[in-house]
């Protein structure tokens, strides 16, 4: 890449990211700890709670999550990217078109996928979503399914509003009403699990209080900024198509790439196994949540701030923040996968008080899985923030049908060790190492049209 000169108004911008990223991650450290903390306590007195076929049922909902986690198509990291690129740009007005225009098309993409999975769950038993074997559980899992779409739904919707956090590089702020709804979550479940051992309880406890403090926090958020209330009079219907467009890359890119492969490989376990392989698998996940948590509290305000940094032509500090990037991986790549083989099943024991049937080769597999998953997520917030969007999307979408392809071949052989083996393979022979070609030769790219562009005539 060819040298990049650093002027003071740059340096200035890079303190203000550095300062940004570093509040972002301390206050991570208390809301991402939190979490970890949180699942610590909550998964063991979950599975003595309900029992490991009722936990089963919990694990199973916990997809429902990740799907509607999935219902705005892509469209909120478009909307965040605009609003960041306005609000570098300080540019009030068009702050307020991009967030009137994309509050109310979220919300109205939103309740529509909402009444579609209604009509999916009022007439298809959920034998035929999750498996046979979960038909002694149908009441209470349809029960469930209803309150949690409806907590989650309400959850997406107040996220539009926090995307002014993110596009103001404040996510310290999101952070902290994060830790404090960690603690209220967990001191409920401490003193409520044993009283109240039912599913609807840990949903309510965990993303129920969820709820009010984002419903607070963005109203904070608004007054503050009271010129980025949504206003139907400022909806923009061409901003709404190219969100639209540029949402379906999002959407692949990091809606359905993080999670698909692994939520795939729980229902495929659901469907030739039974709900107690899918708590096991349950436990997996979470133990790689809390690693994929320590990742998140890099990569989440980086996003913002790689966006930031692409829109003031600061090539430099994005190719630092690549390299950096790659030896942290490198050295969890080296450590995780071992550490998961070699002392994951000690762990697991101890944190549930009792022996849990995972072998050393699932917990090795599945930290292989994780570490890759990572991989691809580190790219596609470099992408992102570049603008390369659609070009990183076609790959992702090649990893999840990979993944999908690798999983259902291993399973049929070997169970939940092949269909982790099988997706791990996915991922290893398209996204790793088609996301780092794709992301040198599009800095390339851009540094060299930036210097043409400026040294053309007037």
């Amino acid at each position: 890449m060819p040298p990049v000169i650093v002027d003071a108004a740059t340096l200035e911008n890079q303190t203000h990211r550095k300062r940004a990223l570093g509040l972002a991650i301390a206050s991570s450290l208390l809301s991402k700890g939190g979490t970890m903390v949180l699942l610590l306590i909550v998964m063991p007195m979950a599975y003595r709670a309900l029992g490991k076929d009722r936990f089963g049922v919990y694990a199973a909902l916990q997809s429902l999550m990740w799907l509607v986690g999935l219902a705005d198509l892509g469209i909120g990291a478009g909307l965040a990217r605009r609003l960041t690129l306005a609000t570098s740009e300080g540019n009030r007005a068009e702050q307020s078109r991009v967030m009137s225009t994309g509050f109310f098309m979220m919300t109205g993409v939103l309740l529509a996928v909402a009444a579609v999975g209604a009509v999916v769950l009022f007439l298809v038993p959920v034998e035929s979503l999750y498996g046979q074997n979960f038909g002694p559980y149908a009441d209470e899992l349809r029960m469930n399914l209803w309150l949690g779409g409806g907590i989650f739904l309400t959850l997406m919707i107040l996220g539009i509003l926090l995307k002014i956090r993110e596009a103001y590089q404040e996510i310290h702020i999101f952070n902290l009403f994060g830790a404090a709804g960690n603690i209220l979550s967990a001191l409920l479940l401490y003193f409520g699990i044993a009283e109240v051992a039912a599913i609807w309880f840990i949903l309510v406890s965990i993303y129920g209080v969820q709820v009010v403090l984002w419903s607070i926090n963005g109203g904070m958020a608004l007054r503050q900024r009271p010129w980025l209330k949504p206003d139907r009079s400022r909806f923009d219907a061409a901003l709404a198509r190219s969100l639209c467009l540029e949402g379906v890359g999002f959407f692949v890119l990091i809606g359905i790439t993080p999670i698909f492969g692994r939520e795939f490989i729980r229902w495929l376990l659901g469907h030739y196994f039974n709900p107690e392989i899918v708590g096991h698998f349950a436990i997996l996940a979470q133990m790689g949540y809390i690693v994929f948590g320590v990742v998140v509290m890099l990569t989440y305000p980086l996003r913002p701030a790689m966006v930031d940094a692409s829109a003031r032509r600061d090539f430099a500090w994005l190719e630092k923040t690549k390299v950096r990037l790659q030896k942290l991986w490198l050295l969890a790549a080296l450590t995780i996968p071992v550490g998961l083989y070699l002392l994951g099943p000690w762990v697991v024991k101890g944190w549930f008080q009792k022996a849990i049937p995972l072998t050393p080769q699932e917990m090795g597999l599945y930290g292989c899985f994780l570490m890759l998953t990572i991989w691809t997520e580190i790219h596609c917030v470099l992408l992102s923030g570049l603008g390369k969007i659609r070009s990183a999307a076609i790959i992702a979408g090649l990893e999840c049908a990979a993944v999908c392809l690798g999983a259902w071949i291993g399973i049929r052989t070997h169970g939940m060790s092949g269909a982790l083996l099988g997706g791990t393979c996915g991922i290893l022979f398209t996204s790793f190492l088609l996301l780092p070609w794709l992301w040198n030769r599009s800095l390339r790219q851009t540094v060299t049209l930036t210097s043409a562009s400026s040294l053309a005539p007037p």
